[in-house]
């Protein structure tokens, strides 16, 4: 009996154990970059220097000097992000986790489909992505099909007026795969005597999706989209992995990745307070997103 109270203790304290240290790290993290916005990093092995709120005024001129464009563009991009995220990925990940909770024909086969961007490596993704776009990919070969081959650009899509299209495909086909995940989770949990019982009284699919399904998967769908919409300020990765550093001059550029190169260049203290400006514009944003769901959504989840 001690011995099996000995392995629950130590189960409960490794339960506790993660969730706490990332709890600390996250915090101290956070602490950290507040403490680095008002100071200069001049170079490795010094001290850093207070300077107080110069690198704040310094992301503020970035908008008034000759970044601007590239900024403005970053702003753009960033909330363009969010409204694929709203308007297409959401919908996306709904439908076809609907069509797969009412069990569509070759519904195996969609779902083994679906479920391939959650399990495929994001750099894989991006090389079979990009060589698809290159201008020896298949999309050429589409073009001169349709006897529009010299149309296609000579370096392929992702230059400067086509790479932020492209890349907005590339997050269309992997950004609803995983919410579509969680949202099949939560339609799961629906009893089918609700399902049974509108089907009995005619209702058709779309109405059991609206009347009964999404009303009661509703929570999950507010947390699924505040996450979602909360990331757009970080967004940037896809990016840096398709271009590299010279994403923004391609105008495949955002605020997230701004901030990211800011780091990788050693400019830490004007990093960390473009980093605390987008937080606290994000914070606000993303307590109302979240408390405008709740007062739309359903107090309780089946």
């Amino acid at each position: 009996m001690q011995r099996l109270k000995r392995k629950q203790t130590m189960f409960a304290m490794l339960l506790v154990a993660w969730p706490l240290f990332m709890f600390v790290f996250s915090q101290v993290m956070n602490a950290n970059m507040f403490v680095m916005a008002f100071h200069n990093y001049t170079r490795a092995g010094t001290d850093p220097i207070f300077v107080g709120f110069d690198n704040f005024g310094g992301v503020i001129q970035m908008f008034d000097t000759d970044m601007v464009i590239n900024q403005v563009d970053a702003t753009i991009n960033s909330l363009q992000v969010g409204a694929v995220t709203l308007f297409i990925n959401a919908p996306l990940s709904l439908l076809f986790a609907y069509l797969l909770f009412m069990k569509v024909p070759a519904y195996k086969t969609l779902r083994a489909l679906l479920y391939l961007p959650c399990i495929t490596s994001a750099v894989v993704l991006v090389l079979i992505f990009r060589n698809f776009f290159d201008y020896d990919g298949a999309l050429h070969m589409i073009y001169e099909v349709f006897g529009v081959g010299d149309k296609f650009p000579t370096n392929g899509w992702f230059v400067k007026g086509t790479a932020w299209t492209a890349i907005q495909i590339f997050n269309i086909w992997t950004g609803f795969s995983t919410n579509m995940l969680f949202f099949l989770s939560a339609m799961n949990r629906v009893s089918d005597d609700f399902v049974e019982a509108a089907q009995l009284d005619g209702a058709t699919d779309p109405q059991i999706f609206f009347k009964i399904v999404l009303p009661l998967i509703s929570p999950t769908v507010t947390t699924i989209l505040t996450i979602s919409l909360a990331s757009v300020f970080g967004w940037g990765y896809i990016s840096l992995l398709f271009i590299g550093g010279d994403a923004p001059t391609q105008g495949a550029g955002a605020l997230g990745l701004t901030m990211l190169s800011m780091a990788n260049n050693r400019n830490y203290g004007m990093g960390s307070a473009f980093g605390v400006m987008l937080t606290l514009i994000g914070a606000p944003f993303t307590l109302a997103i979240r408390a405008l769901g709740k007062k739309l959504s359903s107090a309780e989840e089946y």
